[in-house]
């Protein structure tokens, strides 16, 4: 144990290499590839390149800069702009899918907060024990209250993915 300790130790000293900037972009299947060297990406593909960690810039159209690299020196004012604007849009993305992300997680919470619920419901329904008519009013209220919060959500949800199929 102190051996693989002290081995780590020493590999955690070692110096790392220098990183290069890497480069993201889209083949014509639509798979991102990786490269160092921008220069060697397809003309017809230059409008899908970004460094690592950027978001891709929406291509409209009107972008003569031919991309966010180009290779050229092109107008810098609206290249920061369409740069700026892409960058927008990519958070507001990014923020509809987080909020998916989250009512997808809420929505899975709470189904199974009814399907335990409806469980218990059918469980004292048949009654025979003291308090089970109770119990069962007590799971079925609780239960309709669920697909009460149930029905919002999945509105919410179709509204956050009607927002972020417009946002792409």
């Amino acid at each position: 144990m102190s051996r693989a300790l002290a081995l780590l130790a020493l590999v955690s000293l070692l110096p790392l290499p220098a990183a290069a900037d890497a480069w993201v972009w889209r083949d014509e299947t639509g798979a991102e590839v990786f490269t160092d060297d921008p220069s060697l990406v397809p003309d017809a593909q230059r409008h899908t390149l970004r460094r690592m960690g950027e978001a891709l810039a929406e291509d409209d159209g009107d972008d003569e800069s031919g991309g966010w690299y180009s290779g050229g020196d092109g107008d810098p004012q609206a290249r920061d702009e369409s740069s700026q604007a892409a960058q927008l849009r990519a958070r507001q993305r990014q923020s509809l899918a987080r909020t998916l992300d989250e009512l997808g997680a809420e929505l899975a919470t709470v189904e199974r907060e009814r399907l335990h619920a409806d469980n218990e419901f059918r469980r004292f329904k048949v009654g025979g024990r003291i308090g089970a008519a109770d119990r069962a009013a007590a799971a079925k209220a609780r239960v309709d209250a669920l697909d009460r919060r149930l029905a919002e959500l999945r509105g919410e949800l179709a509204r956050v993915e009607a927002a972020l199929a417009l946002a792409e």
